[in-house]
């Protein structure tokens, strides 16, 4: 009995441990729609890896991004109307900037070719 409640305590402390630094669903790229008022805006770069122009999604592998508290991962990025995503192709090396609003929803406010 002892060893059921010890499985079941560590099974509930294990699925509860949300907060490991990356991104949640619920801070996805939301439609212009959805998004709230921006309330910020974070710089960061990376590398195209697949564009959906008719979605108006980008993925890129992007570096660590302190200001968001996330590690270096691939990540969908929705843009914001008026981003022209015709110009960047996969494997280019691209700087953005996020807008992100007070629910920590974000999306692509400007992108560019990256200068080194």
């Amino acid at each position: 009995m002892k060893y059921i409640i010890a499985m079941a305590l560590s099974m509930a402390v294990l699925t509860g441990c949300a907060g490991n630094g990356q991104p949640s669903s619920a801070g996805h790229s939301p439609s212009a729609e959805s998004m709230g008022a921006a309330v910020r805006e974070v710089s960061a770069y990376g590398f195209v890896t697949q564009i959906s122009p008719a979605e108006r999604i980008i993925n890129i592998k992007h570096a660590p991004i302190p200001e968001m508290n996330w590690a270096p991962m691939v990540m969908d990025f929705s843009v914001v109307d008026g981003v022209d995503l015709s110009a960047f192709k996969r494997g280019d090396k691209v700087q953005f900037i996020l807008e992100v609003d007070q629910a920590l929803n974000y999306q692509i406010k400007e992108i560019s070719a990256a200068t080194d």
